[in-house]
Order: structure tokens, then C-alpha cells, then sequence
């Protein structure tokens, strides 16, 4: 099981609960977004998560699999950096338009918007 967030969203590792606990119980993949500029990871992650991070930044994709089938059979859980091509899309932005009403179609899969809708996730 691996928890997949954009890069950026390590600036807000410390308004996390229990940060360190998350970042050293379980695998996360952090993506790079278009945009985004570069932050300093070891200034951004708590001490004890730093030695776990295996970055695969400017690694072609099949690499970057295969890297991170190898880190499985480590003892301990790894946070992965990538930079794969993701699309420039924040989940605050789903949000935001969602939340007003407006189409996130081309956002998300069909079967993430039809859930969205139908569980009324951000309002009407």
C-alpha cells in the first residue's frame, strides 16, 4: 500500500498529525507537479523519515518501477520522489470547483467524479 501526494505537499508535513509516525509506518510516493518549485526535503521531513527517502527524480518510469518493487523487501517503509509526468492538477482545485458547482470532468476519472457527485463530497 503506498499514500501518493504531490511534492508540494511536504511544505505541510509539520501540520500533519504525528508526522513522523506517518512518514516511518508507511510507504509514500510523492509526485512532482508542473509548477511546483523545488524544496528542500531534508528541511521539510522530520529527522527519522529523512533516511527513508529514495529518490527517483530523472528516472525513466520503468526504473523508477523496478526501484520501487526492490525497496519491498526492505525492512522499513520508504518515501519515494518522483517526477513522472503528472498533470497539473491540485486536489485543492478539484475541490474549489466541485464545491461551487463547476465540472471537474476532465480533472478526474469518470469514476472519481461520479463518486464525488454522488456522495455530495464538496456540497450540491
Amino acid at each position: 500500500l503506498y499514500f501518493i501526494a504531490g511534492l508540494d505537499s511536504l511544505q505541510e508535513v509539520a501540520g500533519w498529525h504525528r508526522p513522523e509516525t506517518l512518514l516511518t509506518s508507511y510507504n509514500f510516493i510523492f509526485v512532482v507537479r508542473p509548477g511546483v518549485k523545488a524544496l528542500d526535503i531534508d528541511a521539510n521531513l522530520p529527522p527519522a523519515a529523512v533516511s527513508r527517502v529514495v529518490d527517483c527524480r530523472g528516472m525513466h518510469s520503468t526504473r523508477v518501477a523496478r526501484q520501487i518493487a526492490a525497496e519491498q523487501a526492505a525492512p522499513e517503509c520508504r518515501i519515494f520522489l518522483v517526477d513522472l509526468g503528472a498533470p497539473d492538477v491540485a486536489a485543492s482545485q478539484i475541490r474549489r470547483l466541485a464545491s461551487s458547482g463547476q465540472r471537474i470532468g476532465g480533472l478526474v476519472p469518470a469514476c472519481v467524479q461520479e463518486y464525488i457527485v454522488k456522495l455530495h463530497l464538496y456540497g450540491e
